[in-house]
C-alpha cells in the first residue's frame, strides 16, 4: 500500500528558513492545517534551497547557525488493478500523490547537521489523481 510505505523525495527542491514567528505561522497554518499563506517576498533573502539527490540526499553549505524548518515535498505514485465498469476484466490504476514534509534542526557553527526525522502529518495536497 502506498501509506506507512517509505518515499523517497529524490529529485525535488529542498529549502531552508530560519526559524521566526512569520516561518513557524507558515509551518502551523500552511502545512500542519493545510491552509497555505502566500509567501512574503522580503523571505526570499533568507531562504537557501537544493535539489536533493535520486536517494533524497541533499547538502546546503555556509549555513550561519540557529534554528532552521528544511521543507521540501514527496512525490510517488501507487498502482493497484481496479475490475473496470463492464466487469469485463481489470484496469491497472496508477494514483499519483504530493505530500509536503518538513523538519526543524539546529545549526551549530562549523558543524553538519542532519535531518533525522522529517515531520509528516501535513495533509495531502489536493485529491490523488488516478489514471489508467
Amino acid at each position: 500500500m502506498y501509506r506507512g510505505d517509505e518515499h523517497t523525495a529524490s529529485d525535488e527542491v529542498v529549502e531552508l528558513l530560519p526559524v521566526n514567528a512569520y516561518t513557524t505561522e507558515i509551518v502551523q497554518r500552511g502545512f500542519l492545517s493545510g491552509h497555505p499563506m502566500q509567501s512574503d517576498p522580503r523571505l526570499t533573502k533568507y531562504r537557501r534551497s537544493a535539489k536533493s539527490d535520486e536517494s533524497g540526499n541533499f547538502v546546503i553549505r555556509h549555513v550561519p547557525a540557529g534554528e532552521y524548518y528544511v521543507i521540501s515535498f514527496a512525490e510517488w505514485s501507487y498502482s493497484y488493478d481496479s475490475e473496470n465498469a463492464d466487469d469485463t476484466g481489470t484496469d491497472r490504476i496508477t494514483a499519483d500523490f504530493k505530500k509536503p514534509i518538513f523538519a526543524k534542526i539546529s545549526v551549530r557553527s562549523g558543524q553538519t547537521a542532519r535531518v533525522k526525522q522529517w515531520n509528516q502529518n501535513c495533509p495531502d495536497i489536493g485529491s490523488p489523481f488516478a489514471h489508467g
